[in-house]
């Protein structure tokens, strides 16, 4: 009988320690999942810095859906951005 090959590499853990902060990047029109490989085309100067400051530290980056933004949640963050007074 074969015995299932061990992926693991000696020394290894399986577990990330995440970090309290992260740098975040939006991402338009996509989804990623885990485990999967996909090309990202980072062109904002933001999402550039996150990038850079993720490979410069803990190599961890946040990535975030942006949702689309139609009429209607245009018109709703209009309205609540005039709704609210100058000062606050």
């Amino acid at each position: 009988m074969n015995e299932p090959n061990d992926t693991r590499q000696e020394g290894r853990e399986d577990t990330v320690a995440i970090p309290d902060v992260l740098p975040a990047m939006a991402l338009k029109d996509a989804v990623l999942f885990p485990f999967v490989m996909v090309p990202l085309s980072i062109g904002r100067d933001r999402s550039v810095a996150a990038v850079d400051q993720a490979l410069a530290e803990s190599r961890l980056v946040l990535l975030l859906t942006q949702p689309t933004r139609t009429r209607r949640t245009r018109r709703a963050r209009t309205s609540t951005r005039s709704a609210r007074s100058p000062g606050s």
